[in-house]
């Protein structure tokens, strides 16, 4: 459900033409110089001794849109009549469950008082908090209940930029908003890197640029060279179409740097939808095979060929080199977003039999 929940969201952001956003959210907090190495979605503007700008923007030639937030260090900064947030941030509703990996690296979980889509929540401590009633449901798939959201009335409303079109809705109700993109990134660090946003909104910019270096540091250091005798296609068809990820994508960019070679590399700009019988013919003779998907817990080799018999004919089936993440049970859509060298160590070691794995394994 949650790599369907992920499709639907960037289609629907991929049918919104948006619109340039001047409105901004003002909060007061240490000065801090943050420095963007990989991501393409955002920015900083330091130049100011007053305030630090965030700017938000889009990466992808599909989509305009555009967001801000000022950071101020002074009290001789002027607002005006922007969209201002005098105080610490105490309050969060948030529209996606990756933004919850951030937040928990920032030791920030207890700011969360609504979540859009609460069935996709993994986590132990805020589960607890669901269950004792103090974060609420706000919404799922995309579209939010504005009675549930005005009854937590956050201090910011974290929103995919989908959401653009309404932000005036939110805003007349009082219901400050910010666009976060971080999906959009092409690379695993890249999207790693939204972390030094939410650092600076949080006034945990230290914790964020520690983190943010220790795991580059550790991701760098595995990197692999390509590989073009190991190649691998990904995941399982939805009905008669298979959807190929974009070679360029975070998903894409993080195999080839564990070292395999994407046979479906042409698919440069946007994901590809392709029959199922041009992919068994281009990959059944691959020796590996990556899947991403939601099963049961104990799902099988043998239970993906009782799926489709013809991918017991698949080299990679007959040569047990399928490579699993089960979406239902790993946190790879929430604490994978920050764990992206993690993600990258088992994609190169699940083979050895005595690795233990946490989001990727060898399907046996």
């Amino acid at each position: 459900m949650k790599m369907i929940q992920l499709l639907l969201i960037l289609f629907f952001t991929s049918c919104i033409n948006h619109s340039n956003v001047d409105e901004v959210v003002v909060v007061k907090t240490s000065k801090f110089k943050s420095e963007i190495q990989f991501a393409k979605g955002f920015d900083i503007d330091d130049s100011n001794i007053e305030f630090s700008l965030i700017k938000i923007n889009s990466n992808h030639s599909k989509y305009n849109f555009s967001d801000s937030i000022y950071i101020i260090h002074s009290d001789e900064f002027d607002g005006g009549n922007k969209k201002v947030l005098a105080k610490k941030l105490n309050n969060l509703a948030i529209q996606s469950t990756t933004y919850l990996s951030y937040l928990s690296v920032l030791n920030k979980m207890s700011l969360v008082s609504g979540v859009s889509g609460l069935q996709y929540v993994n986590s132990i401590y805020l589960n607890e908090k669901i269950n004792e009633g103090s974060v609420s449901e706000i919404g799922n798939n995309g579209s939010i209940q504005m009675e549930s959201l005005l009854k937590i009335d956050p201090d910011l409303f974290l929103i995919y930029p989908f959401e653009l079109d309404n932000q005036d809705k939110y805003n007349s109700k009082g219901i400050k908003t910010l666009l976060i993109s971080e999906y959009l990134e092409s690379t695993p660090l890249a999207r790693l890197e939204w972390l030094k946003l939410f650092g600076m909104i949080l006034d945990e910019n230290e914790l964020a640029n520690a983190y943010f270096d220790r795991v580059t540091l550790n991701y760098n250091a595995q990197k692999l060279a390509l590989d073009t005798t190991k190649k691998m296609f990904f995941n399982l068809p939805f009905k008669e179409n298979w959807n190929m990820p974009n070679s360029n994508s975070i998903t894409a960019n993080l195999v080839r740097d564990a070292g395999f070679d994407y046979i479906f590399s042409d698919t440069i700009n946007d994901n590809t939808i392709r029959s199922k019988e041009i992919v068994w013919e281009n990959a059944m003779s691959c020796e590996y095979w990556i899947i991403i998907t939601s099963r049961p817990e104990n799902y099988t080799l043998q239970d993906l060929k009782n799926e489709e018999p013809i991918y017991s004919e698949f080299s990679s089936v007959k040569n047990n080199k399928v490579i699993f993440c089960n979406t239902s049970t790993t946190d790879y859509f929430t604490m994978g977003v920050v764990e992206p060298d993690i993600m990258l160590r088992d994609l190169i070691h699940c083979m050895d039999s005595n690795y233990s794995s946490k989001y990727f394994r060898l399907l046996k």
